[in-house]
């Protein structure tokens, strides 16, 4: 039976302005429809159970303004949070129907042979720095783009949407109260953003997310362990450290291009290609460990399906260019 959560026992006071900041701003007099940017992570795990809690507290009448649950998962910052997404926002999104909330379901799914791991491990291609905070919600990830142009406004709107990110404070200084005065901006792209958790700070996230299971049923439990845990924390972040040293280290990196192509620069120098293979199967066994240690399951089985096939498919080039090189004389590594 799901335990419904109650008044966390620290952050009482800054907890109760902020929902009443989402409440005054969801009943105010733009109309514009909400789009909560969802990534699987604390903070905007945080932002929808809060949003959900208020406008479930509202009279079934003041539910006027259309919410739309919306993320991208194709980009995922962490992988780690790939389990989280894959089967969250729909049962989020049933759950919201089944109790009359307004909530509606825009969620891009990833296709699986260009998920973070079949790109990495797959195909060996670099991991980009940014992919490696593992907070996903950090990046203040936005729905894409042609997600919010898709959306349609209710009558009476300009055919904008307001955009709720799960940012926290600005600076570590900032004092009771100045989160109010900063929550609402524009994003970079020049959409109107509201941030209803600037006030609060990263403990109390994790203080409010403890007290009990999300109003949509299922639990914290899982994100509380992977990313509330030190020890857990550490395995990660070594992980990171690990395979950015990979990608940094030309020895781990053929100098075939996966289009065939070998690059040259001005100076005779290589550009270099994707992972070898032995390297990529490295990747794939360190990540299995991992998620023994960890206990959570970080990579999908179609994942490691497409994975294998790529695999397959690269061995065949390899065994195809040798004997290519061989038949003409050319050393295999000239």
């Amino acid at each position: 039976m799901r335990t419904r959560r109650s008044a966390p026992a620290q952050p009482t006071a800054r907890l109760g302005e902020t929902m009443q900041a989402i409440r005054r701003a969801y009943l105010g007099e733009d109309r514009r429809p909400w789009v909560v940017a969802y990534t699987g992570g604390e903070y905007s795990t945080l932002l929808l159970q809060l949003v959900w809690e208020v406008v479930e507290a509202l009279p079934e009448v003041e539910r006027r303004r259309p919410i739309v649950l919306a993320g991208d998962d194709r980009l995922v910052e962490s992988p780690l949070a790939g389990a989280r997404l894959r089967h969250g926002p729909s049962a989020i999104h049933q759950e919201a129907r089944r109790r009359g909330l307004p909530f509606t379901l825009r969620y891009p799914r990833a296709y699986i042979d260009r998920t973070f791991w079949v790109e990495v491990i797959g195909r060996g291609l670099m991991p980009r720095t940014g992919a490696f905070r593992w907070r996903s919600d950090r990046m203040r990830v936005r729905p894409t783009n042609r997600l919010l142009e898709r959306l349609a406004p209710p009558d009476g709107t300009d055919g904008e949407v307001v955009l709720l990110v799960g940012t926290l404070k600005a600076e570590p200084e900032t004092k009771r109260g100045a989160g109010a005065r900063s929550r609402n901006r524009s994003h970079p792209d020049g959409r109107p953003r509201f941030a209803p958790l600037v006030g609060l700070d990263d403990d109390e996230v994790w203080t409010i997310l403890g007290q009990g299971d999300p109003p949509w049923g299922g639990t914290h439990r899982d994100l509380i362990a992977l990313y509330g845990d030190a020890g857990a924390r550490e395995r990660l972040f070594a992980f990171r450290d690990w395979l950015l040293a990979l990608r940094d280290d030309d020895a781990h990196r053929d100098r075939v291009h996966r289009d065939g192509s070998v690059r040259q620069r001005s100076d005779g120098s290589y550009v270099r290609g994707p992972f070898t293979l032995s390297v990529r199967k490295t990747i794939f066994e360190r990540l299995l460990e991992l998620r023994e240690a960890l206990g959570v399951d970080l990579i999908h089985s179609g994942e490691r399906d497409f994975i294998e096939d790529i695999w397959r498919r690269d061995r065949v080039d390899e065994e195809c260019r040798l004997a290519l090189r061989k038949a003409l004389g050319i050393p295999a590594r000239a």
